[in-house]
């Protein structure tokens, strides 16, 4: 029998469950790309966070996946004022570092993450 075949081995988590998503999301949440914590609380994180945002706590009760999927790619489309960064969206974007025109904070993989990660707090 070859390492690793018998019933109940464990094998390494792949790259796309559930919890591995939801796990990066969280990591990306606390990112140089995600930067979530300057302006909201993100549950079991110890460093400094701010709040000119709503506490993500609980936020996966609070909203549906398509709310939550809504205000990370753009919540000015919600909120005209919202000061939130459209994370998937380069729509209507000014004064942009040249470098980055075209591009949005996150990839499309990063963006299911987080939302993964979202959808979790409950």
């Amino acid at each position: 029998m070859a390492l690793g075949s018998a019933v109940g081995a464990q094998q390494p988590p792949s790259e796309t469950t559930p919890e591995a998503m939801r796990n990066k999301g969280f990591k990306l949440t606390q990112s140089r790309e995600g930067q979530c914590t300057l302006c909201h609380s993100i549950p079991n994180y110890k460093g400094v966070m701010g709040n000119l945002g709503p506490p993500l706590e609980g936020v996966g009760a609070r909203l549906n996946e398509q709310q939550l999927r809504s205000r990370l790619q753009d919540s000015r489309k919600i909120n005209p004022s919202s000061i939130m960064p459209p994370y998937f969206s380069t729509d209507g974007l000014n004064n942009v570092d040249p470098k980055f025109i075209g591009k949005t904070l996150l990839s499309a993989t990063e963006f299911e993450e987080v939302i993964a990660y979202l959808k979790s707090l409950h």
